[in-house]
């Protein structure tokens, strides 16, 4: 703390000090002035002294009914004890009984007791009012931007957000970019929401991650890459969203997150149709009751599903994506048991010419994730032991497969720069950098992104 903080300090201590002093001589008589009921009682609201805050403002109510203080300060109190009824009340008394010292904020809270009583069109009216009378502030229209969110009201939310974000640009905040790219998704406009997202990352100061992001999606050189798609295999907490978000960073290539295995799924239709197939052979006519099921044309059936893999992978722009390189990271292999082994090969056949990368991490550091906390840490480690031994048995009998550990990645070792060889893509330390300084997880354990989710 340096010289003038620390006088600052001082100060206020000092202040503070004959403050209570002060409210202490004066409790001693019947009727005190108006600010010793607006300290103490805003003091008793502070320190969780609710009843005790209750009382003194009722009293002030008797002593000074000229003054809006004890309604305002009855309304804290009921707030601070979810009491909306009451909250409501003493606002709408502020508003009734003293119009002519009204505040923006007692519109605000207004309103937002009544949205806690669902009372949502009473507050939209409050809202209104309180954009009318205080155009100059962005409360109001955000607040109807978040309202018209709740009721689901999205083009109306949109027009709110368009409001907010030309008349006021210099108070954008991150916070406005998230909820406006909500809004967005549910209007279908996936591109405009992708960039709000990437809008909300470059105000908080992540201008590199948004120029890699915008300068890879306008190149899409493939590098002579070795394969068609990727896929990350890998279970939870691995640290495999950052990197996914390092394999992003490649010229052509999407590599989109988790499908909580939908492809197992298919696996599982594919695989029945096939022995549905094969046991009812002979049904040809009208007459038998599996009547057409042999009629399967498998390679057909599989081309079908390659097209399905791509819509989910790709969405709208499925049919005119000239992405050369695509795939997803999944960590629910662990579910799989038995058929790890077959369920891949058909993965193989749903995404040609693929490479899979197994991604694993120290199994300690991911037994004690909270992503696993419905099991104990040893039992945890003995499933994840026994799926990076299926890891481990594939991709020794495949060549198009490639190992790779968290440690790796974080450290920006040789294995790294191995995988980037074994993909055919250039290796860019700068990239990987930036990458690594932006968050990538749910809830990071990483020391140095850690500080990073305080502000994202």
């Amino acid at each position: 703390m340096n010289s003038n903080n620390l006088i600052f300090h001082k100060l206020s201590l000092i202040k503070q000090r004959l403050t209570n002093i002060l409210v202490q001589v004066l409790g001693k008589s019947k009727n005190q002035p108006e600010w010793y009921y607006s300290n103490k009682g805003n003091q008793l609201i502070e320190e969780g002294h609710l009843s005790g805050a209750e009382a003194l403002f009722t009293k002030m109510m008797q002593v000074h009914p000229e003054s809006h203080v004890p309604y305002i300060g009855l309304a804290r109190v009921a707030k601070k004890q979810q009491d909306w009824d009451n909250c409501i009340k003493y606002y709408q008394s502020c508003l009734e009984k003293f119009p002519n010292k009204v505040k923006e904020f007692w519109f605000l809270h207004l309103a937002e007791a009544n949205i806690k009583k669902s009372n949502f069109k009473d507050a939209e009216n409050l809202l209104k009012t309180c954009s009318k009378k205080y155009p100059e502030s962005e409360a109001s229209f955000v607040e109807l931007a978040m309202l018209s969110q709740k009721t689901q009201q999205w083009q109306q939310a949109y027009d709110y957000w368009q409001v907010c974000f030309k008349q006021f640009p210099e108070k954008v905040r991150p916070l406005w970019h998230q909820k406006k790219q909500r809004v967005l998704i549910e209007l279908g406009q996936s591109k405009e929401a992708q960039q709000e997202a990437l809008s909300r990352i470059e105000l908080l100061g992540g201008e590199k991650y948004v120029d890699i992001f915008n300068q890879k999606h306008d190149n899409k050189d493939s590098h002579n890459l070795k394969y068609q798609h990727i896929l990350i295999i890998t279970y939870g907490r691995s640290g495999s969203t950052l990197l996914q978000g390092i394999l992003n960073t490649i010229d052509g290539v999407i590599i989109r997150g988790e499908n909580e295995n939908i492809f197992f799924d298919l696996y599982q239709t594919y695989k029945k149709l096939l022995q549905l197939k094969n046991s009812h052979k002979t049904a040809v006519l009208p007459n038998q009751p599996w009547f057409g099921i042999s009629f399967i044309n498998e390679n057909l059936l599989l081309s079908q599903y390659q097209e399905l893999a791509k819509t989910i992978l790709l969405a709208e722009s499925a049919s005119s994506s000239q992405e050369l390189c695509l795939g997803f990271k999944e960590i629910r292999y662990d579910k799989v048991g038995d058929e790890f082994e077959t369920y891949l090969d058909f993965l193989t056949q749903l995404f040609p010419k693929t490479a899979f990368i197994f991604n694993t991490r120290n199994l300690k550091d991911v037994s004690n994730s909270a992503w696993w906390r419905d099991k104990k840490p040893e039992q945890v480690i003995e499933e994840l032991s026994h799926l990076e031994t299926q890891f481990k048995a594939y991709s020794d009998k495949h060549n198009y497969c490639f190992q790779i550990d968290y440690s790796d990645v974080i450290s920006k070792g040789e294995k790294l720069k191995g995988l980037f060889d074994f993909l055919g893509a250039p290796y860019k330390p700068n990239t990987i950098d930036t990458v690594l300084s932006t968050p990538h997880s749910y809830s990071p354990e990483q020391k140095h992104i850690k500080k990073l989710f305080k502000k994202f």
